[in-house]
């Protein structure tokens, strides 16, 4: 399995390239998961300039439990963070997501909505964009709802991403991500 560092200036022109897929689309709104999703949409709001946006907050408990690691993370040797990326990646979820309710003010927004892109970063399992495209939907079901991805990192996700830059299972260190050393 590969890992890529996509530092600021690549990642802006991935997500730019990203949304160039989507445009076609023409969503009227574009929901970012943060952390690295909203990160995404923002950026694909230079070419999908038509769509709102809002963003939703999903996260995986793993990520909580390393951000006391950062500063390590940060220091380690490129091929022993990238071999922990590997082994993360081994360990993936791929049990159903747990239900998501969207923020009241959220869901009264989506319903305005004909076509909703949700953006994120990577895909790995699935679960976090299966949730959050499932809690739309059902906030929205009149909207039509498209999802983007810079990366699928597994070969069959629980969900498979209507847009995606990279399908190859590549794994992407981003500026945002606890391991991201500027120098690397």
């Amino acid at each position: 399995m590969k890992v890529i560092t996509l530092h600021p200036e690549p990642f802006r022109r991935a997500c730019r390239d990203l949304a160039a897929q989507a445009r076609d689309f023409a969503p009227d709104m574009l929901v970012g998961i943060a952390t690295g999703g909203a990160f995404v949409a923002s950026e694909m709001r230079s070419v999908l300039t038509q769509a709102a946006y809002t963003e939703v907050s999903l996260r995986r408990k793993a990520t909580k439990r390393k951000k006391p690691l950062r500063a390590l993370l940060r220091l380690l040797p490129t091929r022993l963070a990238d071999a922990l990326r590997r082994r993360e990646a081994a360990r993936v979820s791929f049990a159903e997501p747990e239900p998501f309710v969207l923020r009241p003010s959220l869901a009264a927004t989506l319903r305005d909505c004909r076509r909703v892109l949700v953006a994120d970063d990577a895909v790995d399992s699935g679960r976090t964009l299966l949730a959050t495209v499932r809690a739309i939907r059902e906030a929205a079901p009149q909207a039509e709802v498209r999802t983007a991805v810079l990366t699928v990192t597994t070969a069959t996700p629980l969900i498979n991403p209507d847009y995606a830059l990279r399908r190859d299972e590549t794994l992407i260190r981003f500026p945002w991500s606890l391991d991201y050393n500027p120098r690397r």
